[in-house]
Formats: structure tokens, C-alpha cells, sequence
């Protein structure tokens, strides 16, 4: 999973991760850094850290869409109406099993 940020940071909160290096290069403007995340060593198999963000990965789309069947929680109509079915997961960062990598473009 890849995060694309703006510029360097080591603070650890909840924040929204792809799938995508599309995604995630559209996003970060060719430039910035990405915070990469290999699930099998972010994602410990105990289940009894089940259901919390540091050890789980939620689909956006399903905070989206319950936000918006309630009230919308405080999300603006655009990211409801815009972005409720994309391809994004949210995680809390912990970099002592994450990646900081400066994305570079080649332009071969």
C-alpha cells in the first residue's frame, strides 16, 4: 500500500493508503514522498488486534458510504460525492514498519 505526501514527515496518524502507483503518483504531483507499506509485515495475523487501525486496514469506501447514509459526519458533499468508491484503504502510519521514500520521476 502506498500513501503520497507532500512533504517529509515522520508523524504517525490515521491516514488514507492505495493500491494504486497510478493513484499515487496522480496524487503526490510527481513530487513529495511516499510511505510504503508491505501488508504482510504491517499486518500482524493475530486476531486479537482485529478492528483497530494501527493492525487493520478499512476501506474508505465503506466509511464514505455510512457517512454518507448518516449525515455525512462532517466529510464536504465533493469527497461524498467524488470519492466514495475509490480504491483507498486508511491505516495509522507506524513507521517502525513502514517506508519514507523521496519519489523521483525518470523520464527516459
Amino acid at each position: 500500500m502506498i500513501r503520497s505526501i507532500s512533504r517529509k514527515s515522520k508523524a504517525e496518524y490515521i491516514a488514507s493508503f492505495t493500491n494504486s502507483v497510478y493513484s499515487a503518483v496522480k496524487f503526490g504531483q510527481d513530487k513529495g514522498y511516499w510511505i510504503i507499506c508491505d501488508t504482510k509485515e504491517c499486518l500482524p495475523s493475530s486476531k486479537s488486534n482485529k478492528g483497530k487501525y494501527r493492525y487493520t486496514f478499512y476501506p474508505l469506501s465503506q466509511v464514505l458510504k455510512k457517512a454518507k447514509e448518516n449525515g455525512g459526519w462532517g466529510f464536504s458533499d465533493r469527497l461524498l460525492r467524488d470519492y466514495a468508491g475509490e480504491d483507498e484503504y486508511i491505516m495509522k502510519i507506524d513507521f517502525s514498519v513502514m517506508q519514507l521514500v523521496k519519489f523521483i520521476e525518470h523520464n527516459y
